[in-house]
């Protein structure tokens, strides 16, 4: 009599659980597959590295640089523009003769004069200044003006002369290739 009641508490117990594993075994069973050929060779192959890393070489006027520069609280950097007054992106322009007006802007922030913000918070003001003009005014010859002195002068570019050069290597984060871009930086004096 003892062993019969344990068995049919053990059944008890058991056939439930057994009971919802087949019912969630059976709801499995019916979600459709789809079985897709994906035909992306890093699949097969995994990461492949360049065998050469990649250069590639810029020649600027030593006014210009490509990159931001922070003194302090202030951020220097240059707006680019094409013939039509179109905004070139510095960082990622690659032929630079279409360069035909270059600005130095500065940018910093005002703690003096304040403005409210959308939740009506006093914030500082933030300031952009154009403190360079440069204008391509020929094929070796650039016009500049300096907006905080109010003077200009022409200037004339001597590509075969490098004065200084920088480097950035960017490493591809899909192939693991290493890129690196050479800038260098020619001189350019008045034209007396």
């Amino acid at each position: 009599m003892r062993n019969t009641v344990l068995t049919v508490i053990m059944l008890l117990l058991v056939v439930p659980t057994w009971a919802q594993r087949r019912k969630k075994k059976d709801k499995e069973e019916k979600v459709p597959v789809y079985n897709y050929l994906i035909d992306d060779p890093m699949d097969k192959f995994g990461r492949q590295q360049y065998s050469v890393p990649v250069w590639n070489f810029y020649l600027l006027p030593e006014f210009f640089n490509f990159m931001q520069q922070r003194l302090g609280d202030t951020i220097i950097r240059y707006d680019a523009y094409d013939i039509d007054s179109k905004k070139l992106g510095v960082d990622t322009l690659k032929d630079y003769t279409r360069l035909r007006f270059l600005s130095k802007v500065y940018q910093y922030v005002d703690h003096v004069n304040k403005y409210k913000d959308s939740n009506g918070v006093w914030q500082p003001l933030p300031i952009e200044r154009i403190m360079y003009r440069y204008d391509k005014a020929g094929t070796d010859l650039w016009m500049t003006v300096d907006y905080h002195t109010n003077k200009s002068e022409t200037v004339r570019e001597y590509p075969n002369e490098i004065t200084k050069s920088d480097s950035i290597t960017i490493t591809d984060p899909v192939t693991g290739g290493e890129f690196m871009n050479v800038y260098r930086y020619y001189k350019v004096a008045p034209v007396k």
